[in-house]
């Protein structure tokens, strides 16, 4: 039996699930990603902070 993943599903969106999302897009490109999120609930709280270019441009590469 072939236990290969190729499907991904992050729940949530915001900064954190879509940017989880990127990072494994970018890491893993064969995998089909879907981040599943919902309009009605709104934003909890924001976590972006100065360290957004860094993981943008170059921390993609240090993680996975």
């Amino acid at each position: 039996m072939d236990k290969t993943i190729h499907n991904v599903i992050v729940l949530g969106g915001g900064s954190a699930g879509f940017l989880s999302a990127l990072a494994l897009k970018v890491k893993m490109p064969w995998f089909n990603v879907v981040v599943v999120h919902s309009t009605n609930i709104p934003v909890v709280c924001e976590a972006t902070t100065a360290w957004i270019p860094w993981f943008l441009h170059k921390g993609s590469n240090a993680i996975l």
